[in-house]
């Protein structure tokens, strides 16, 4: 999956998620550390970016969910949204790059 931030070039790639026809949910979407600085330089003053995500298909993923019964090939692409970035604390033994 990546992130196509509005009025802008940078794509930011997140980790793997499988969306099931039909359902509807919410929750988190992570990326790479690495990449969090360039997500920030694009946020509002209070922590919100927009853009888009774009669903790569991935068999090797799908299969790794029970409840996939038929793969789509396609890519789909989401309306606009905007987004709040809360980054997580870093796992024990991980630091800033400087």
């Amino acid at each position: 999956m990546e992130f196509h931030i509005d009025n802008s070039d940078a794509v930011i790639r997140c980790q793997e998620l499988v969306a099931l026809a039909g359902v509807e949910d919410q929750g988190y979407i992570s990326m790479d550390y690495a990449q969090l600085g360039d997500l920030l330089k694009h946020a509002d003053k209070e922590g919100f970016v927009s853009g888009r995500l774009a669903f790569k298909p991935s068999r090797a993923v799908a299969l790794t969910e029970t409840r996939v019964k038929r793969y789509y090939n396609g890519e789909i692409t989401t309306r606009p949204l905007r987004f709040k970035i809360s980054p997580a604390p870093r796992p024990d033994g991980q630091r800033d790059r400087n």
